[in-house]
């Protein structure tokens, strides 16, 4: 179920969003064992927080060069402009968007995936959610490594195929063990491709666009989810709990072939050449 979790080095980036992160999964298995436990830790995460916010060294940074001020019109229109004029940047929001969307169809029905179609306790939930937890958490441990191995056009292809396969697969399994570990791949491989993508989306934007073009992005491709969400539970209804998951794991397999033709290695690396060049020209 691919996602735009968001968390990779090298930039300041949003937080990641729910359906790829580990932070749900890791909820639904504390929830297994007492209802009060995800609450308690996520009270004591907060505390913790806000405790080492008081320990950080005071820094003084140089002023900023005086800027005209702007408006938020004029600055979404810049916004606008530095996102369209970019067709990889365009090209990997489609990425991020459908993935979103098809994430938000099934992550609300793999519980009663579980509990209904397995016919599975409620606390066996949470451990086919901790399932997905490892595999989000190792792939953040390893995703850039692993990413590394082939250019990142490729890499954002098979992760996509492999999410996508994965996703169909749920829909099928039989046995909470296999949707476990389903739930694990596809988590693992939601991580590896958000940091890559994440990172080639932040080399993509000039910095002095950083935050205007990516808000643009991420609307967009965000706001996806919602309408997941409304298929999903359509879906569902209408032809029965399988179905959200083959339709979207279909629909994010056939996503790579059609956008690796824009997003491809030979594209990629010209786009970022020539953006190079233009910044060290502005420099």
């Amino acid at each position: 179920m691919t996602s735009s979790n968001e968390p990779t080095a090298g930039s300041t980036r949003p937080a990641p969003s729910p359906t790829a992160s580990p932070a749900p999964r890791l909820g639904g298995s504390l929830f297994a064992l007492s209802v009060a436990a995800p609450f308690a830790l996520g009270a004591a995460g907060y505390a913790v927080a806000a405790v080492l916010l008081t320990v950080l060294p005071l820094t003084h940074s140089k002023r900023a060069p005086h800027r005209t001020p702007t408006t938020f019109v004029t600055d979404l229109k810049a916004g606008v402009r530095g996102f369209t004029g970019s067709p990889l940047l365009m090209s990997l929001c489609v990425l991020f968007g459908v993935g979103n969307l098809a994430s938000s169809a099934v992550y609300g029905l793999i519980s009663l995936t579980v509990v209904e179609r397995l016919d599975a306790s409620p606390a066996t939930y949470g451990l086919v959610l901790a399932g997905g937890a490892v595999g989000a958490f190792l792939g953040g441990t390893y995703g850039d490594r692993i990413g590394g191995l082939t250019r990142p056009g490729t890499a954002l292809l098979w992760t996509t195929a492999v999410s996508g396969l994965a996703t169909a697969a749920v829909g099928l399994a039989d046995h909470v063990v296999l949707l476990g570990a389903l739930m694990a791949v596809d988590g693992f491989v939601v991580v590896t491709q958000s940091v890559i993508a994440v990172s080639l989306r932040a080399r993509l934007i000039p910095d002095r666009m950083l935050g205007r073009v990516t808000a643009v992005f991420r609307t967009l491709s965000t706001g996806a989810s919602a309408l997941g969400a409304i298929l999903g539970g359509l879906l569902a209804r209408a032809l029965g709990l399988s179905w959200p998951f083959l339709v979207a794991g279909a629909l994010v397999v056939a996503l790579g072939p059609i956008l690796f033709r824009r997003l491809s290695n030979d594209r990629i690396e010209a786009t970022l050449r020539t953006q190079q060049a233009a910044e060290e020209t502005k420099k």
